[in-house]
């Protein structure tokens, strides 16, 4: 299951015998809490935290190679000294019409 918002009304869902996996989303810290379900990897992107909660997980596929800090530290240096107010809103706009336009698109071949 994939759901990228998750509701504590969906918890059920959750909890069925014949779901195996799931990838959620939520913003309410009572997922945090106990509720008779089963977690393995818990993010917190609140606090930058990656909680492994099942001990047979290793942590080894979470750590940064030399390599992925060098790219993050590239594109930082890259937002940083390129950075303009005018790319922000040019990049936004073309953002919202691409979504726009696919999202019409999408409805109207499909749907009629």
């Amino acid at each position: 299951m994939f759901q990228p918002y998750f509701t504590l009304l969906q918890i059920e869902q959750i909890r069925k015998p014949n779901t195996q996996s799931y990838l959620i989303g939520c913003s309410n810290f009572v997922f945090r809490q106990n509720l008779n379900i089963k977690v393995e990897i818990f993010v917190d992107v609140k606090d930058s935290l990656i909680d492994l909660l099942d001990e047979n997980i290793s942590e080894e596929p979470f750590r940064l190679t030399q390599a992925d800090k060098q790219f993050a530290e590239y594109v930082v240096n890259t937002v940083n000294t390129n950075w303009t107010e005018e790319g922000f809103f040019f990049f936004f706009f073309f953002f919202f019409f691409f979504f726009f336009f696919f999202f019409f698109f999408f409805f109207f071949f499909f749907f009629f």
